[in-house]
């Protein structure tokens, strides 16, 4: 994404604004289709085996509560702040 949207930069210029409105949908509809497509991953299978020294599977009840997937979590569970995103 551009330059972060600052409110004092588009006052007054409705093109600016709706352009970088735009690529902030744009890049939120990116994000969430990353989010689904791991979401899918995870109720369409029942664990990955894990990279390492041992190749060991997990099951994603594991894999989730792994600190590491923290931030997935909590985006998946984020909701839109505008319906049409």
């Amino acid at each position: 994404m551009g330059a972060q949207l600052d409110l004092d930069d588009v006052a007054g210029n409705s093109e600016l604004a709706i352009a970088q409105l735009q690529e902030l949908r744009d890049y939120i509809k990116t994000l969430k289709a990353g989010i689904d497509s791991v979401s899918y991953l995870i109720g369409e299978s029942s664990g990955v085996y894990v990279i390492g020294n041992l190749m060991q599977p997990m099951d994603w009840d594991g894999l989730l509560n792994c600190s590491w997937l923290e931030d997935f979590k909590k985006a998946e569970e984020a909701k839109a702040p505008i319906a049409y995103f």
